[in-house]
């Protein structure tokens, strides 16, 4: 009895587990350029100690590149590969720009942080 239950258990458990991950993903496809932008931001702010200014200009940093992001999408929707150069123009730019917003040692924890979800990415790719 108590394996049937436990058997139950991890069932339900993986079940909702499963529409966890489906509707997240979901709600981030379905966000506005804002709404990522204020995400990412917070997120810099609390990883880097960012005071309010930085703050601030981080924010229309990743607003501006998420903006012309969508701009690509539509664009490029067929081209995959003039896509991936417009993206890296894009992020060249915007590592510019938070060059010059950040400090020396917050700069390297940026570069640091992308990294390590580029290391993280293309773990998951080579999973599929």
């Amino acid at each position: 009895m108590k394996k049937i239950i436990f058997t139950l258990s991890l069932i339900l458990m993986a079940t909702l587990f499963a529409f966890a991950q489906e509707s997240a993903s979901a709600n981030k496809s379905n966000m506005t350029a804002e709404q990522k932008a204020e995400i990412k931001s917070q997120k810099m702010a609390k990883e880097l100690s960012l005071n309010a200014d930085q703050q601030t200009k981080v924010k229309a940093a990743i607003l501006k590149k998420q903006q012309a992001m969508e701009g690509l999408r539509t664009k490029y929707a067929n081209d995959k590969t003039g896509m991936e150069a417009e993206k890296k123009k894009l992020k060249d730019q915007k590592d510019m720009e938070m060059k010059n917003i950040l400090t020396a040692d917050q700069y390297k924890k940026y570069q640091n942080m992308k990294e390590e979800k580029e290391e993280k990415s293309n773990k998951s790719k080579a999973k599929m």
